[in-house]
């Protein structure tokens, strides 16, 4: 018995209780796993600039000594500390615990040779995050009282941490109604954190006590923190603030009972939470602005402590007198250090200088939230099946049985869904998905758990290649080439009968020999889940080198274009020859002069590839246009505008084309118009340019109203009486336009104020000649 005593005061059990709940770390694969990271390093440079270092003996540097630290998700190991003096030698002289139980190093920095001097001290760590659950038991603030002060300090309120302000006390209370455990508060004031304080640099980004940052709803990662502690600790739970760096830039993922996020999380110094639970006898980390309840292997906790402003200060001043001068200095948090009374300014770089990729981005979630009453689905734990997939194939995925659902609901990487009424789905992979994320949650009356998640690599079949080369080949020829683009897949090629070749992953060349026969060339992929659609193309086989085919037999060249004409080949092979202008060319395409209207200049062509005979020879001519007749826009009585040419035709209004595109056109807007014909050889010439502004229509001027009737005050009445027995309506208006009274009639009206308070009212009269409105005081 004796040997359990000391496990009972730290850990409490839920004998007696019925209810227990399970905290689950949710992630892409079973829950058993561990996720190690790659080692990595920290650097802090501790550098002191001291012109009288010929005066100091030596200098006692005290510092937070990084030391492994263990928890139920994660583990940080410190495999070696490194220390290496700038200008000076050292010493260790111990090791302490301080308050909080942090380890404090104490180095004895002697032997100084330069005014600038210091020590760089350097970790190898490795950060270990395991995804075990706990079950928690519903919080009793009686048990929390019985443990030991080494806890129990971690609920005190401090400067930083307001936690027995009325407005603390009101928040935490709101946000714990309903929490049956420790577990179900915290997620329930983080969540309230993500979606009321946003983390902000540039505002009031010195102040960031609890009560502060509840009030400007602004924080960095200390008042996310300082908050989060204030409300745990007000309600009787232990917390206690953790400053330390985050190693890399992160972006952390995170579930919770109503939906699913992000936070990124950048390099550098960082703040969170830890908080104590009796039901395992342990601290656990919370990242108080990512909705999850855990760190990753990328942070780094240096020091626990009551409060951001209750760190220890190590400070001692260099004595005056003769003899050994000493200082001692807190790198990690002070920018000073003293000599007697006068501060010295000291540079003092702490960023961490790391190599470190995380190796997954993970999740977090726990069942039932704090609306225990409404009897959720549990939390589904995790999907197993192929996470690598390919394109078409059947798979068969499961999920552990989820306590609470009557059902499951299975969410496809294309956003579709499927209900299964047992733990299994099979589905076919349909080319529609891409890689994404399959998700599934329980489901009830009540409504639906949080879902577990698995990523789907989908691989495709591959697809059909664009296969390019010659239609013509010639015998003899020793490398024929026909191209395919890269698509990752393994080629596989049918050649001609009598031929042979090598191939890449892009490029076939065939060696064509005399027995070559025509056919046609084929090529399909394949990768792990099959076989792509099958290319192909024909090919002839030639005795001679293939005849030049002339992408146009007959250029033709407008009459206004200055460009010289240039004629090239539909199907290039070898060499190719041209024959102009008395002269013969080698080259790949032809630059011709401009001909004379009505005079065409012709060429010939032929090439020749190596091993194969010459081709026959081909003939081509370059033909001039006649110069295209102006179209011609006129601007008619009923200002439309018409385009006379004999071409096709375009309009435009300020170089933008217009809507309306007949030959007569009725522009409502001010604008340059133009037209922009084009002949059947594609050539084209501008109309002239009219400057159009639409006609302004006719305006009647206003008939003025004339009074046809005579309004006045008579004591407290105001009377109305119109001219000629008009029939009138008469409404009385209060100054914020309340109707009083209605009277209509062709004879005298009266409204009677009497009995009205004092202030300005309004009549309106509606006659035959329009509606007035007079205004009276009374």
């Amino acid at each position: 018995m004796k040997y359990y005593i000391s496990l009972f005061v730290y850990v409490y059990l839920c004998v007696f209780s019925a209810y227990s709940q399970s905290v689950q770390y949710q992630h892409y694969f079973n829950p058993t796993s561990q996720f190690e990271s790659d080692t990595f390093s920290m650097q802090f440079a501790c550098d002191l600039s001291y012109p009288q270092f010929a005066d100091i003996d030596s200098v006692v540097v005290t510092h937070y000594k990084l030391v492994n630290r263990n928890y139920v998700s994660f583990n940080q190991t410190i495999l070696q500390q490194t220390i290496v003096p700038n200008n000076c030698a050292y010493y260790i002289l111990g090791e302490s615990l301080d308050t909080y139980g942090n380890t404090l190093q104490t180095i004895v920095v002697h032997g100084i040779q330069q005014a600038t001097f210091g020590l760089t001290i350097s970790y190898q760590i490795a950060g270990k995050t395991t995804f075990q659950g706990f079950n928690d038991c519903p919080f009793d603030v009686s048990v929390i009282q019985s443990l030991p002060s080494s806890i129990t300090q971690y609920l005190q309120a401090t400067n930083q941490m307001q936690s027995e302000h009325p407005e603390i006390i009101a928040l935490a209370q709101q946000l714990s109604a309903n929490c049956v455990t420790i577990a179900d508060i915290v997620e329930s004031i983080v969540k309230w954190n993500n979606e009321n304080v946003s983390y902000d640099f540039t505002f009031n980004h010195d102040v960031q006590d609890a009560l502060s940052v509840l009030h400007n709803k602004t924080a960095l990662c200390e008042g996310y923190t300082n908050l989060t502690c204030a409300l745990l600790r007000s309600l009787g739970i232990p917390a206690r603030f953790v400053s330390g760096f985050a190693i890399n830039d992160q972006f952390i993922r995170y579930s919770y009972a109503k939906g699913s996020g992000g936070v990124s999380q950048a390099e550098g110094g960082h703040a969170w939470v830890e908080v104590y639970y009796p039901s395992i006898g342990a601290w656990v980390p919370t990242e108080p602005q990512a909705l999850a309840n855990f760190i990753t292997p990328a942070y780094v906790p240096v020091k626990n402590t009551i409060s951001y402003s209750d760190n220890i200060q190590v400070r001692s001043q260099i004595p005056t007198i003769t003899g050994t001068k000493s200082a001692s200095f807190k790198g990690a948090d002070s920018d000073t250090i003293y000599y007697g009374t006068q501060v010295l300014t000291l540079t003092e770089p702490i960023d961490p200088h790391v190599q470190y990729e995380p190796l997954l981005t993970l999740e977090v979630g726990r069942a039932h939230g704090c609306n225990t009453a409404s009897v959720l689905p549990d939390v589904a734990q995790y999907i197993q099946g192929n996470y690598v997939v390919c394109e078409s194939a059947v798979q068969t995925y499961k999920v552990p049985k989820i306590p609470g659902a009557t059902s499951y609901e299975w969410i496809l990487p294309n956003g579709s869904k499927q209900i299964t009424a047992d733990t299994i789905l099979n589905v076919t992979m349909e080319k529609v998905f891409d890689d994404g994320v399959l998700q599934v949650q329980g489901v009830n009356s009540q409504g639906k758990g949080i879902a577990a998640q698995l990523p789907l690599w989908i691989t495709l079949l591959p697809q059909a290649y664009t296969l390019t080369g010659p239609d013509e080949v010639c015998k003899g020829h020793a490398n024929a080439e026909f191209f395919i683009q890269n698509t990752g897949a393994t080629p596989h090629w049918t050649i001609l009968p009598g031929t042979s070749g090598t191939y890449t992953a892009t490029k076939l060349s065939l060696i064509i020999s005399q027995t070559a026969q025509s056919g046609t060339i084929e090529v399909y992929g394949s990768n792990s889940c099959g076989n792509g659609p099958t290319s192909s193309i024909q090919v002839a086989v030639k005795d001679k080198t293939p005849l030049p085919k002339l992408v146009d037999d007959s250029l033709h060249v407008c009459f206004a274009d200055d460009q010289l004409p240039l004629v090239q080949l539909q199907n290039p092979y070898g060499t190719i020859y041209w024959l102009y202008d008395g002269q013969e060319l080698q080259q790949q395409t032809l630059s011709t002069e401009k001909p004379a209207l009505n005079t065409p200049i012709s060429f010939k062509v032929y090439q020749h590839q190596v091993g194969c005979s010459q081709s026959d020879t081909t003939i081509g001519y370059v033909y001039v246009g006649q110069e295209l007749q102006e179209p011609v826009i006129t601007l008619l009585t009923d200002s439309t505008l018409h385009v006379s040419t004999i071409y096709s035709y375009v309009w435009f209004a300020n170089t933008v084309e217009f809507l309306q595109q007949t030959q007569t056109i009725q522009p409502t807007q001010e604008a340059e118009f133009y037209v922009l014909a084009t002949d059947e050889h594609q050539c084209t010439v501008r109309s002239n340019t009219i400057e159009f502004t639409p006609p302004v229509p006719n305006q009647i001027a206003p008939v003025k109203q004339t009074k046809d009737y005579t309004c006045t005050k008579v004591g407290s009445s105001i009377h109305i009486t119109p001219a000629n027995n008009e029939s009138i309506t008469c409404t009385l208006y209060s100054i914020t336009g309340e109707i009083i009274e209605t009277k209509k009639g062709s004879s005298l009206i009266q409204f009677s104020l009497y009995t009205l308070p004092k202030t300005i009212y309004f009549v309106e009269i509606g006659t035959e000649q329009g509606v007035f409105v007079e205004r009276f005081v009374k």
